[in-house]
């Protein structure tokens, strides 16, 4: 009986050996993740002016390629925003809440950018071209 234990508890080691093994080549396999925001911006809201369009802070604006945004209060930033749909906007003026969802799309204004998702790119004042691969890579912008 004592041999029979042993014998069962050197099989459950080499299972246990195998199933790590599996998972650390199933790990490495697999393609990293990109971060779902790709500036590593947080959503906290302290909104900018950035050429006319309004973020919800310096980090989106400087993500977005404007590097010298302006802090503003609810309702000056003058903004024309051709992409901007009520319904997808929260009632609280100037708030993008997008959460961490990752579906990657393209989207364009004066340049074609990447955004982890539809709602991060609308909230930038882009308008949506495509949906993207786990690339990652927009389509190069046409001068």
């Amino acid at each position: 009986m004592l041999k029979a234990a042993a014998a069962v508890a050197a099989l459950l080691a080499v299972l246990c050996c195998i199933s790590s093994m599996r998972v650390a080549a199933a790990a490495a396999a697999m393609p990293a993740q990109q971060s779902p925001d790709p500036c590593g911006c947080l959503n906290t809201y302290r909104p900018v002016c950035g050429g006319g369009t309004r973020f919800i802070n310096s980090c989106k604006a400087e993500c977005a390629g404007f590097a010298a945004a302006e802090p503003i209060g609810p309702d000056n930033c003058n903004a024309t925003d051709s992409s901007r749909n009520d319904d997808d906007w929260p009632d609280f003026p100037d708030i993008c809440t997008c959460g961490g969802i990752y579906a990657p799309v393209c989207a364009g204004r004066n340049f074609t950018r990447y955004f982890a998702n539809a709602c991060e790119a609308r909230c930038a004042g882009f308008s949506v071209s495509k949906a993207v691969g786990r690339s990652g890579t927009c389509p190069p912008s046409r001068p």
